[in-house]
């Protein structure tokens, strides 16, 4: 994936993570990534009649808002790379975060 060189910034609270910019190469590169796994889980999908999507669609709802609440910090919580990256989940599209391999 490319990255711009000067578009990578740490991510406050944990030193070992930063966050990048896609290149417009990176970005293309994304774009056909994301296409290709859209199709493969329609595809995965494509077996389940409507009302089961639906009922799929919220346990997995339910599940992703157990999560929330499991990972939500108290107030007097100090931040993390967990709140952070929530945050940073509202910034441009084109950033993605990054961190040790």
């Amino acid at each position: 994936m490319n990255v711009c060189p000067r578009c990578r910034r740490p991510i406050e609270g944990d030193r070992r993570a930063y966050a990048v910019r896609l290149t417009s190469r990176g970005k293309r590169a994304f774009d056909t990534m994301a296409t290709a796994h859209e199709r493969w889980v329609v595809e995965l999908l494509g077996g389940l009649d409507s009302g089961e999507r639906k009922r799929l669609y919220a346990l997995l709802d339910r599940v992703k808002s157990t999560i929330a609440a499991r990972d939500a910090p108290a107030a007097e919580d100090p931040p993390t790379v967990t709140r952070l990256a929530r945050a940073s989940r509202n910034r441009n599209d084109n950033e993605i975060k990054g961190g040790p391999r």
